[in-house]
């Protein structure tokens, strides 16, 4: 279990999604529907590598996607360090 996964758009451009850097504050602040658009195309984009300009043309289906993957990743438990397929 990682923190990224790689995913193709629609479009074939592949993207690589990593929640490493996601802070509690902004996944808290992104579900709130008070929080502006402008500020979860910016998570989206620092998360996704994508421009934050694209971000509101994306198609549909390409959101969910991404949508989905950042859900999957985020709520997926923290590798165990002592684990023995923990890499060091």
């Amino acid at each position: 279990m990682g923190a990224t996964k790689d995913i193709t758009l629609s479009t074939g451009e592949k993207v690589t999604v990593d929640v490493s850097t996601l802070k509690i504050k902004e996944w808290r602040e992104f579900w709130k529907p008070q929080t502006p658009d402008k500020d979860t195309d910016a998570v989206i984009a620092r998360l996704t590598g994508l421009k934050e300009e694209a971000i509101p043309d994306l198609l549909r289906d390409d959101f969910r996607l991404i949508m989905d993957t950042i859900i999957t990743l985020s709520n997926r438990p923290l590798d165990d360090p002592n684990s023995q397929g923990a890499s060091t």
